[in-house]
């Protein structure tokens, strides 16, 4: 918007305030009910809405202790906070990088998560230094740099604490690696 739009929108809202209006529609709108019952239309507002928007987890004191955890599912995307043993608050997806199973439910403490299916476990701080069972080449490789898939986040001053699912695939299987979140 150029300054001249900003200056006459503005005018126009002060104007509002002034007279204790406020802009009416010459008609009655009118929603079609498509635009309550649309499978697409919804996963577009996922997308545009939920996951390209930093969503407040809570506060940075609901994970008092290392250890501490909860899960949450935001518009298809499962997600693990928890705080690691070194005090910092991470924010994970919440499955297993080999079979896309769910390694955490509901909120807790826990040193480790173990996936139910072949036993993979990681750290609270998303490494994962324990598999078992496995047997193919692909999934040994580079095992001391595998990890859980991070999000974003942020835990500024006001303890309040936000994660991005930007990126965020919507079904459990995910490869992408993100950063890890803040403190």
């Amino acid at each position: 918007m150029d300054r001249a739009g900003e200056i006459s929108l503005l005018k126009t809202l002060l104007h509002y305030l002034d007279t204790k209006t406020t802009c009416m529609a010459t008609a009655p709108w009118r929603n079609e009910v498509t635009a309550f019952t649309c499978p697409e239309r919804h996963e577009r507002e996922q997308e545009i809405l939920i996951r390209k928007r930093p969503l407040v987890m809570g506060l940075s004191c609901d994970w008092p202790k290392p250890g501490a955890y909860r899960t949450e599912d935001y518009a298809g995307v499962p997600i693990l906070t928890v705080r690691g043993s070194d005090g910092k608050l991470r924010a994970f997806l919440n499955v297993c990088r080999h079979r896309g199973a769910k390694v955490a439910q509901g909120c807790g403490n826990a040193g480790a998560f173990t996936c139910p299916y072949h036993g993979w476990t990681y750290g609270n701080d998303g490494l994962l230094p324990s598999t078992k069972a496995i047997t193919s080449a692909s999934c040994t490789r580079n095992r001391s740099a595998a990890s859980w898939s991070t999000m974003s986040g942020t835990s500024p001053r006001s303890g309040a604490t936000s994660v991005s699912c930007s990126g965020a695939p919507s079904s459990t299987g995910c490869a992408a690696r993100r950063r890890v979140s803040g403190t």
